[in-house]
Parts: C-alpha cells; sequence; structure tokens
C-alpha cells in the first residue's frame, strides 16, 4: 500500500491575491461614478480629463484586476504557483498607474499574495 502525499497548495497566496484583485476590480468600477460625481458640481478639479479619459482607464484598470484574478486562481492550482505569481505580482505593479494600485491596498495584497505563491504558503 502505498500513501498518498497531500497536494502543498498556495492557500494564503490565493486568499491574498484574489482579495487584491477584487479591490483593485472594486476601485475601477468606481472610477466612472466618481468622476460624474465631481464632474457634476461644475468644479475645474479635472480640467484636461474628459469622460472618454477616464473610462478608458477604467477598462484598463478592470482588465489588469482581472488579470490579477486569474492569476489569482493559477497560484491556486498545484504546479501553477510560479506562473500565478508572476501574474499577480506583475498585474498589481501595473494597476499602481491605472486605478493606483486599488487605493494601494489592492497592490499591497497582490504582492504578498505573489510572494506567498512563491512560496507555497
Amino acid at each position: 500500500m502505498t500513501e498518498e502525499v497531500p497536494i502543498k497548495r498556495a492557500n494564503f497566496g490565493f486568499i491574498f491575491s484574489l482579495v487584491g484583485g477584487i479591490v483593485d476590480a472594486s476601485v475601477a468600477l468606481l472610477l466612472l461614478p466618481a468622476y460624474t460625481m465631481v464632474e457634476s458640481t461644475n468644479s475645474t478639479s479635472f480640467p484636461n480629463f474628459t469622460f472618454a479619459d477616464v473610462a478608458i482607464t477604467a477598462i484598463i484598470g478592470l482588465s489588469l484586476a482581472i488579470m490579477v484574478i486569474v492569476g489569482a486562481f493559477l497560484v491556486r492550482r498545484p504546479g501553477r504557483e510560479m506562473i500565478g505569481s508572476i501574474f499577480v505580482i506583475v498585474f498589481s505593479i501595473l494597476g499602481l498607474f491605472y486605478t493606483t494600485g486599488g487605493l494601494y491596498l489592492g497592490l499591497v495584497l497582490g504582492v504578498i499574495g505573489g510572494i506567498l505563491g512563491f512560496f507555497k504558503k
């Protein structure tokens, strides 16, 4: 009889990465309503930004957040932890330019999750 060796999964890496991706996605989805609320006050806070600029930024930010979530699910799969961790770290850092890293919380959670995924923690 052979004993089965339990598969080691990166549970904490998955959780941190997934929450970081969700935070990034939430911020990306809130960019347009926030912009329209500021614009409705007739403020000159955003003199050089149009609705299209903010919409494109939100779409790119949401796409990056989806890639972080995909990376989180790859971290969960045995044998795919490394590529998933790379996805999470790279797309979390790129999200810094579009969603301010999910107001920095998504960036921090994503990087921590990616590092935990590397070490299968």
